[in-house]
C-alpha cells in the first residue's frame, strides 16, 4: 500500500481529489510489478514528484530511509499547492452540484469527511528486497 498524507489545512476540491487518485492509480499500475531496486524506486520518486508538480501540488516522496534502504511501501506527502490560492467554497459547491467526483474512490474519500489526517491507501504489490528473487 502506498500511503498518501494530506494536511488537514489543505482544502481540496473534488476535482483535485479525483486528479490525485488518478495520478496514484497510474503510478500504481506502472510500478506495482517492478522490483524494489534503487533505479526503480528513484524513478518512482522522480516521476511522482514531477507528475504532482504538473498537477499543481508540492510533494515529498519517501522511497529510501536515511541509510538508503528502500522504504516499503513508499509514501507520498502532499505539502501544498504550487500556486497557493484561497479555498473557494462557491467552487466546491458548484463541483458538488455538478457531481465532479464521479469515481467511487473519490466519493468514498469525501464521505469519510476528508479530515483528521487525510490519507488514502493504494494497493501495492512491491516485495521487500529480501523476498525478491
Amino acid at each position: 500500500m502506498t500511503e498518501v498524507t494530506i494536511p488537514d489545512d489543505l482544502n481540496l476540491y473534488d476535482a483535485e481529489i479525483q486528479n490525485i487518485l488518478a495520478i496514484l492509480a497510474r503510478l500504481q499500475m506502472k510500478y506495482a510489478e517492478r522490483r524494489a531496486t534503487f533505479e526503480n524506486l528513484n524513478s518512482l520518486n522522480s516521476e511522482a514528484a514531477d507528475t504532482f508538480e504538473k498537477a499543481g501540488f508540492i510533494v515529498t516522496v519517501s522511497v529510501f530511509d536515511d541509510d538508503m534502504r528502500p522504504v516499503l511501501p513508499p509514501s507520498i506527502t502532499i505539502h501544498g499547492r504550487v500556486d497557493p490560492k484561497e479555498f473557494d467554497p462557491d467552487r466546491q459547491q458548484w463541483e458538488v452540484k455538478k457531481d465532479v467526483a464521479q469515481e467511487v474512490e473519490v466519493k468514498d474519500f469525501l464521505k469519510k469527511g476528508g479530515t483528521e489526517d487525510q490519507s488514502t491507501k493504494i494497493k501495492s504489490t512491491v516485495d521487500l528486497p529480501e523476498q525478491q528473487k
